[in-house]
C-alpha cells in the first residue's frame, strides 16, 4: 500500500461520495479511474458515424453535397420534428 496526499477538499468530497454509495473509497477511487480509462480512449465516432450514413444511404459522398448543407433544417425538421 503506498501513501498519497491529496487537498483536504478533495479527500472530504471522496469520503462523502463513498459514503453516499456506501462502499469503500478505495473501491470509488478503482470504478473512478476504470470510468477514467473507458473514456480517454481514443474515439472512432467520426468514423462510426460515416460508415453508418454511408450503409443508410445510397447517395455517394460528395454527390449533392452542396445540396445538402443548404437543405439541412429541411432536413433535420423533416426526420426530428417534434
Amino acid at each position: 500500500m503506498s501513501e498519497l496526499i491529496i487537498d483536504d477538499e478533495i479527500a472530504k468530497r471522496l469520503r462523502e461520495i463513498a459514503q453516499q454509495e456506501n462502499r469503500p473509497l478505495d473501491a470509488l477511487l478503482r470504478s473512478m479511474l476504470d470510468s477514467y480509462a473507458l473514456t480517454s480512449q481514443p474515439s472512432n465516432w467520426a468514423l462510426q458515424m460515416a460508415q453508418m450514413a454511408e450503409t443508410d444511404t445510397d447517395m455517394e459522398w460528395g454527390e449533392d453535397a452542396a445540396d445538402l448543407s443548404e437543405r439541412s433544417r429541411e432536413i433535420l425538421d423533416n426526420e426530428f420534428a417534434d
